[in-house]
């Protein structure tokens, strides 16, 4: 007798799956319209900020709302369990949650919790499919779990945002690298990406030392940080790396 499958989870089927991954797409592309339209507020452009809080959530609107979220879609794509849709919509509910509760620590709890299952969903593929574009996105999201935990302990904005520019560095240089290999792209250079890799961790390391050894830096009126030295160093150190 043919063994019969079981019937898949109702977010499985197409019929709602496909839906509810439309539904995950539009709001994460809400995230980066507001995103966007604080950005110009912040810039000088005199356009209605629409919510008073919308400018100072720019950061977690564009990294955890838009490409947090589609990270993690795209993952759960890959790592097919019933389950993973679930992590993008975590995370999306965490970053709505800002625009009426913008300095609740609610909020960047949600999106932890968000993190961690998009961390262990890179790790369950990096398993499967052990390879160098599987473990840059790993560490790609090993970092963002690091900068939403600092978020939550309330570290110097500054610190947060490097740790999540690593993020988004780790994830996009991954998925390019699974697309050159995908196409056949001519072998890409190892030596340098590990060098640029290196000066990044560096920087990061000593942006987190120059906090835990205590920051001088202060704020002004306008909310922008006075630049201390110790954070700067870390700054234009993994800023080389970046570039």
């Amino acid at each position: 007798m043919e063994s019969r499958r079981a019937p898949p989870i109702f977010w499985q089927n197409d019929a709602v799956g496909k839906p509810l991954r439309m539904a995950i797409l539009f709001l994460a592309t809400v995230a980066l319209i507001s995103a966007m339209w604080g950005g110009l507020y912040r810039i000088g452009w005199y356009v209605n900020p629409l919510a008073g809080e919308l400018p100072g959530i720019h950061g977690p609107l564009v990294v955890c709302g838009f490409l947090g979220a589609l990270f993690a879609l795209d993952r759960s794509l890959v790592l097919k369990k019933a389950w993973g849709d679930v992590i993008p919509l975590i995370i999306l509910a965490g970053t709505f949650l800002l625009f009426f509760k913008p300095v609740s620590q609610v909020c960047p709890a949600i999106i932890f919790v968000g993190s961690v299952g998009f961390t262990f969903m890179c790790f369950e593929v990096n398993l499967r499919q052990p390879n160098l574009y599987n473990r840059m996105i790993l560490i790609g999201s090993l970092l963002w779990l690091s900068g939403i935990g600092m978020w939550f302990l309330r570290w110097p904005v500054y610190n947060v945002y490097l740790w999540w520019v690593g993020f988004v560095l780790f994830t996009m240089v991954g998925q390019r690298l699974e697309l050159a290999r995908r196409v056949r792209l001519v072998e890409p250079p190892f030596p340098l990406l590990s060098v640029a890799i290196t000066i990044v961790f560096l920087g990061m390391i000593v942006l987190a030392i120059g906090h835990l050894r205590g920051s001088d830096a202060l704020m002004d009126i306008e909310g922008e940080a006075i630049k201390d030295p110790r954070t700067n160093r870390g700054m234009r150190i993994a800023g080389a790396g970046i570039a």
